[in-house]
């Protein structure tokens, strides 16, 4: 969690940081980590094959907490 913001501020910076991921990987992120899909329903959706959503994935969530290491608290992660 972005704890060194108050909760308005960490919706913000959430919702900044996850505007600046290209469209697919702002799907994978929110069908993954919004909806709990399984793999295998979002590679469906994506049209993809469940290892390219897994890579995605990977990838999308290690832009993420790039984005928002300037709000993690003093050495620790977003």
């Amino acid at each position: 969690p972005v704890t060194k913001l108050g909760h308005g501020e960490r919706r913000a910076a959430v919702r900044t940081a996850l505007d600046r991921l290209s469209p697919t990987w702002r799907e994978i992120v929110y069908l993954r980590d919004g909806l709990d899909l399984p793999y295998r329903e979002i590679a469906t959706i994506a049209e993809t094959t469940e290892d390219v959503v897994r890579t995605t994935l990977s990838r999308a969530r290690a832009r993420l907490r790039e984005l928002l290491a300037d709000h993690a608290p003093e050495g620790g992660t977003p």
